[in-house]
């Protein structure tokens, strides 16, 4: 499979010269009109390249032909959605937020491009923006797997965030308590917002018994960076304390 797919590389990159080499010819003729599709029709060719790359796990490469597909059609969905990906997988939050809004612009319910656009915002102090984006992520999405990842995000921010203006305690709560349900009482990450979010409320018995649950689920699942996190939070609990994102 591997080697086909570097077939395909080799027969694009082909492809990708002769329409080139086209275009220069249309240029100098002062075909504008043709030199116009010609350019669109290459950003096509290199957002395919830029698909080869990644099924072959060539992501640099990938990167840089998707790059160029963007500059010569800007309104290739396919390209951005490559960008964002692959720039949010390498660790470039900033990098892949912005993709994200440009491919947010041309295709509103892209729910993921809404995860990754709410992420950047909570690093920069933009936790308001961050709620919103999360909400708008849970109202669209009809993928299970991302409405369970949005209510969480959006849960635990409206329970623990550093702004006061961005936290409620009763909607962390609704959230958390449908999150709780969904996921069948089996993910820690759902009980650790209930609890946070209870802690918000001022119900640290309820706060402890809900962190007590995550933390039982985590050791299960052997989440060890987590329960540590949970320990410490368990601990916060009991000293009548709510958690603080900081």
């Amino acid at each position: 499979l591997q080697g086909e797919f570097e077939e395909a590389i080799v027969a694009m990159r082909r492809a990708i010269e002769s329409d080139a080499a086209e275009r220069a010819a249309y240029d100098e003729a002062g075909g504008w009109q043709q030199v116009e599709l010609k350019t669109r029709s290459l950003g096509q060719d290199f957002a395919l390249l830029g698909r080869l790359y990644e099924l072959a796990e060539r992501p640099r490469e990938a990167e840089a032909a998707y790059e160029q597909s963007f500059a010569m059609n800007p309104d290739l969905r396919v390209a951005l959605d490559g960008l964002s990906r692959l720039t949010y997988a390498d660790g470039r939050l900033g990098e892949a937020a912005r993709w994200s809004m440009l491919l947010l612009e041309r295709l509103p319910s892209h729910v993921r491009a809404m995860l990754i656009v709410a992420e950047h915002a909570q690093t920069i102090d933009r936790d308001g923006d961050a709620a919103t984006w999360y909400r708008r992520a849970a109202e669209t999405t009809t993928d299970p797997t991302l409405r369970q990842q949005a209510v969480y995000r959006l849960a635990w921010l409206l329970a623990t965030s550093p702004v006061e203006a961005v936290r409620s305690g009763n909607a962390a709560r609704e959230y958390a308590v449908w999150l709780v349900r969904d996921t069948g009482q089996a993910s820690p990450y759902a009980f650790d917002a209930l609890a946070a979010a209870d802690a918000e409320l001022g119900r640290f018995d309820d706060a402890i018994k809900a962190a007590e649950l995550a933390l039982q689920l985590a050791q299960q699942y052997e989440l060890t960076d987590l329960a540590k996190a949970i320990e410490h939070r368990i601990e916060v609990y009991r000293a009548g304390e709510a958690w603080r994102d900081e």
